[in-house]
């Protein structure tokens, strides 16, 4: 979609009329780089939020331009991350390593379309000289980078392999390379929240130690324990399905999520 890009404070957006701040115009940009841009999203570096990975599709088609916008300057920065098109999914690893999932050599691509090779970019290196992380299977549906911050320090990157349409691997990426979670593949890894990664079910789950949660459960996993003991993960209960829900706060950065009683 084109249209325009714009921010303000919690504060303000509380006010009836807020005090908007355009940081990209869509159909400027358009019309100045003569390229018919439209939105795709937008992958911001946590916690700062300041540097932003905006990736642009030209016509609205599947491919998308990635590059590294700054949310201060308003402005795309000179000499930053531009990964050129192509069907590719970014998480940042710190401010000057980004891992990438993309086509980096033609073919490597699954039979649905999207990438299955992820690879670590550092800033002002050329593609040819990314390393590779982690590599799917042509036959998987695709492969994706994700980073997931709860704004108090605690930081994880996690590789997702969509085996299926409803099947997925998750894999934690380390100093020494990635560890595969012991997750129910039919699961989705949503958030982390106070050190606590939160982890929605779609299937029935018997964890190493014997508990059973069920379809449709929400669970939290400690990050230090699952860093520690990936195959060995121990969830604590959010909500199942006919249980009372724990109390939920919310605020401007993040959620809250009571800890497990």
């Amino acid at each position: 979609m084109h249209g325009i890009w714009r921010q303000t404070s919690l504060a303000d957006y509380q006010q009836a009329t807020p005090a908007w701040i355009t940081v990209l115009d869509l159909d400027a940009l358009t019309k100045t780089q003569k390229a018919n841009w439209f939105w795709s999203g937008a992958d911001c570096e946590e916690p700062g939020e300041r540097l932003c990975m905006i990736r642009l599709s030209d016509g609205g088609e599947d491919a998308v331009t990635v590059r590294e916008f700054d949310l201060r300057t308003t402005g795309f920065v000179k000499g930053g991350f531009s990964l050129p098109k192509g069907k590719q999914d970014t998480a940042w690893l710190n401010q000057d390593e980004l891992l990438v999932a993309r086509e980096w050599a033609p073919g490597q691509l699954t039979r649905s379309g999207y990438p299955y090779v992820v690879k670590r970019i550092k800033r002002g290196q050329p593609l040819s000289g990314a390393i590779e992380v982690f590599r799917g299977a042509a036959n998987d549906v695709g492969v994706s980078p994700l980073e997931l911050s709860d704004g108090a320090g605690h930081r994880a990157v996690v590789i997702q392999r969509s085996l299926s349409f409803f099947e997925a691997d998750y894999h934690l990426v380390g100093r020494s390379g990635t560890a595969k979670l012991a997750l129910p593949l039919k699961s989705d890894l949503r958030a982390l929240v106070q050190g606590r990664l939160i982890v929605s079910l779609r299937e029935d789950w018997k964890t190493v130690d014997g508990q059973m949660f069920p379809q449709g459960s929400l669970v939290s996993i400690g990050l230090a324990a699952t860093t520690a003991k990936p195959q060995e993960l121990k969830p604590a209960l959010i909500f199942a399905p006919g249980r009372p829900c724990l109390r939920v706060h919310t605020r401007s950065r993040g959620s809250m999520v009571a800890p497990p009683a």
